[in-house]
């Protein structure tokens, strides 16, 4: 139908001796609101990577356009002091098909203040040399790669 348009509507009755009257009127319909996002996420920060959620689906609804899309981008806008913290924004856009756009921004913040594990330590042991010290095989971190050090208190 279109974004603005002109309703007529005509009304006509007759009696039983053909009598007939009509009447009509005209209603101008424009469509002057924006889509409206469902249930919109509020911003995070998460302790950990693993507790970042999920980005979550959105839908729109509008007054005139019964199917209207919703577009989801997600953008890493920063790393905070180390490659673990860092921000992310989360948009999502619905536009009519009359132009009219709304959108929602989420920001995801990743503090990470979850010290990393060592899972399988080395069994103590001797050894000929320092550098044929074992070191432990297995270490994690919930938010990405992990360093192992070793330090020797001799050298």
């Amino acid at each position: 139908i279109g974004c603005d348009y002109k309703l007529v509507s005509t009304w006509s009755t007759s009696d039983a001796c053909g009598n007939t009257v009509s009447d009509s009127s005209s209603i101008v319909v424009s469509d002057l609101k924006k889509p409206v996002l469902s249930e919109k996420p509020a911003s995070v920060t998460a302790q950990a990577c693993v507790d970042v959620p999920a980005a979550a689906t959105l839908t729109a609804a509008d007054n005139c356009d019964p199917s209207v899309d919703v577009e989801f981008t997600e953008t890493k806008a920063a790393d905070l002091t180390c490659a673990e913290n860092s921000l992310t924004i989360r948009t999502w856009t619905a536009q009519d098909a009359c132009g009219f756009v709304t959108s929602h921004k989420q920001s995801v913040t990743v503090r990470d203040t979850v010290a990393p594990s060592i899972s399988v330590t080395p069994a103590a042991s001797t050894v000929s040399c320092a550098d044929d010290m074992p070191v432990p095989t297995v270490s994690t971190d919930d938010c990405g790669e992990v360093d192992v050090v070793v330090s020797d208190p001799h050298a």
